[in-house]
């Protein structure tokens, strides 16, 4: 995708977003918008398909297009969306993070009884990375590499799928942890014992590890 069609969507994104246009109401012809962002057809219409792909908008053939209840139907795009524009008020960020926990808690049960050897092993190769960086971008990219793995340690594909889709959110709230110049080592001790309860497939503890980092997080971020 080039970059005036990126710049594009974002635009319209926001405008979405914000309530300029509100669901159900008709966004101006695709000529009118080409001459308002000054920017070819070819780009209008790729830029249309893309956000009709992510839930933004629903094409009536031949006739028009309308916003659509993305409050109802939303995807992850609404999600980042949402977040990348600073969008968010206290409520949802709070519904945000309860669902990340019940996602979580549920990865690491699963986890605790079917991980593999090699599960295992990816794991504690990223513990040792993270011992051995002290830059914020590289701990934040082990961090959500830390959960994406736990995840696929789970072997429930949904699971996968919908953390993998959360990547740009994790990404940006792990960053902003980070930033705050929380205790990394408390972090990655954290990381440490729940790759130990879960090679013990210990499931119980497993829960209970999961909620303590996930619950420190949010206490901070919350600040």
């Amino acid at each position: 995708m080039d970059s005036l069609t990126r710049q594009f969507i974002k635009e319209m994104e926001r405008k979405i977003l914000t309530g300029y246009w509100e669901i159900g109401e008709k966004i101006p012809p695709l000529r009118t918008l080409a001459d308002e962002f000054h920017v070819s057809r070819s780009v209008i219409n790729a830029g249309i398909a893309e956000l009709s792909n992510d839930g933004y908008l629903i094409t009536v053939p031949r006739k028009h297009i309308i916003v659509a209840d993305w409050k109802k139907a939303g995807k992850f795009a609404q999600l980042n969306g949402l977040i990348e524009n600073e969008l968010c008020d206290y409520g949802f960020f709070d519904e945000l993070l309860e669902g990340r926990k019940t996602i979580e808690i549920a990865v690491v049960k699963r986890a605790s009884k079917f991980r593999t050897e090699e599960d295992l092993r990816t794991l504690k190769d990223i513990i040792e990375k993270e011992k051995r960086t002290t830059l914020v971008d590289e701990r934040t990219k082990l961090d959500v590499e830390f959960h994406q793995a736990l995840a696929v340690s789970a072997h429930n594909l949904l699971y996968v799928v919908i953390l993998n889709s959360f990547n740009s959110v994790a990404f940006k709230m792990t960053r902003e942890f980070y930033e705050k110049g929380i205790d990394a080592e408390f972090v990655v001790a954290m990381h440490e014992k729940l790759y130990q309860v879960i090679k013990e497939k210990n499931e119980e503890e497993g829960e209970k590890v999961i909620k303590k980092i996930l619950d420190h997080g949010e206490e901070e971020l919350k600040k």
